[in-house]
């Protein structure tokens, strides 16, 4: 196919990401401008010298980024307002002590690499628990005048509850979630598939959408909560208990990379070896993967896709539009956990 950009993939990564992160530069040093229209499919299938669907890919995640607007009928254009504008992040200082919170260690990180490839610049304003929430949040009025919107995240409630009160720019409260209905009926039909009838799944605290997963009719799952705030004491308990009581328990799924830890360390101690006697499957986010003997079986979320469905809510805050989040769905990479061959 004819390539009249010498675009050369690499195998570091699915090329319709690559081809994402070439347009991604070219917004980023000003080739590309605020409404600039895209050519058709077809026309980028030939410049790039690949299928549409690859290039159908890209337009896909770059919209999941915010950095693309498709119009029915009348093409792709580069989103209006993504020059030239600063934005406040404000986090939790927690988020990088807490294992439940490593997470937004990492979107933290992304959404600073976000802002970067925009254009746009950021100020950090990490806070702390705090009786004095004025106190803590003194440094981001005083650059209120020089911010065009804010993020916030992991802050304890009594400074959110100010912030909500008084800030006077657009907002975004990250207010994302999982699809844990989702992770749990994936994991739940590959263990099918790999012979496990009886796995016990831990999830962080009760999340009622994980009584909805469609398990197949001949798997009986264990939900057990445990509370990933409280000490790691607590998953590690619940886990030998269910393994001392229900012997016939043949797999673990772990829908919290925070509660991976102690649920291993609970098989392992209850005499169960992985895979032989107990097949895994666990919740991790992409980039970090908890360490094990063996390749882990995995629920993966990109943490990639939830920075840009925030970057998305706040340009339509910026914008007076609504915008609803669509949950992040995992996805699950086989490892060696599960007695894959």
């Amino acid at each position: 196919m004819n390539n009249p950009l010498q675009f050369k993939p690499t195998r570091q990564a699915p090329v319709y990401r690559q081809i994402a992160a070439y347009f991604e530069r070219k917004i980023s040093d000003g080739s590309l401008k605020e409404n600039d229209r895209l050519p058709s499919t077809a026309e980028l299938a030939r410049q790039f010298g690949v299928n549409r669907e690859t290039i159908q890919q890209s337009m896909r995640l770059l919209t999941r980024q915010g950095l693309l607007e498709r119009a029915p009928g009348r093409g792709s254009f580069i989103r209006r307002g993504l020059a030239q504008k600063s934005v406040g992040i404000i986090f939790g200082r927690r988020i990088f002590t807490r294992p439940d919170q490593l997470f937004f260690g990492t979107l933290l990180r992304l959404l600073i690499e976000r802002a970067d490839d925009s254009g746009w610049s950021y100020r950090l304003f990490p806070v702390r628990d705090s009786e004095t929430p004025e106190q803590e949040l003194e440094p981001f009025r005083r650059e209120c005048g020089q911010l065009d919107a804010a993020i916030e995240f992991c802050i304890p409630e009594n400074i959110r509850q100010a912030l909500l009160r008084n800030c006077p720019l657009p907002l975004s409260s990250c207010l994302f979630r999982l699809d844990a209905a989702d992770l749990l009926e994936q994991a739940g039909h590959y263990l099918a598939k790999h012979g496990f009838r009886h796995p016990l799944a831990l999830s962080p605290g009760r999340m009622p959408d994980l009584e909805h997963a469609r398990i197949p009719a001949e798997t009986e799952v264990t939900l057990c909560a445990a509370d990933p705030l409280s000490d790691s004491a607590e998953a590690y308990r619940l886990v030998r208990r269910h393994l001392a009581a229900r012997p016939e328990c043949d797999a673990l799924i772990v829908l919290e990379d925070s509660l991976y830890v102690p649920a291993v360390q609970a098989a392992f101690d209850a005499g169960r070896r992985i895979p032989e006697t107990l097949g895994l499957v666990t919740h991790v986010n992409r980039g970090v993967e908890p360490f094990f003997p063996l390749p882990l079986t995995r629920l993966e979320i990109d943490p990639a896709e939830v920075a840009g469905q925030i970057s998305q809510e706040l340009q339509a805050r910026m914008e007076g539009r609504p915008f609803r989040y669509t949950p992040a769905k995992a996805r699950l990479i086989p490892g060696r956990t599960c007695r894959e061959r």
